[in-house]
């Protein structure tokens, strides 16, 4: 487990990522409250976008 960045308890189920001016800290629930809550993306294969792409167009797959 990790320690919340702002009040130093210890992070129980999962952190959250906020910003704080330029800062990125990783909190508790109770302190997600000081910043706004960072999204971050998961970046994705080219076979994997290339299949997702084709997907949204409509191309059938055997």
């Amino acid at each position: 487990m990790s320690d919340c960045e702002i009040c130093g308890a210890e992070i129980r189920g999962k952190a959250q990522i906020i910003s704080v001016g330029t800062s990125k800290l990783r909190v508790c629930s109770t302190c997600v409250r000081h910043g706004t809550v960072v999204v971050i993306k998961k970046v994705l294969g080219a076979e994997h976008r290339n299949y997702m792409n084709q997907k949204e167009q409509g191309v059938m797959f055997a």
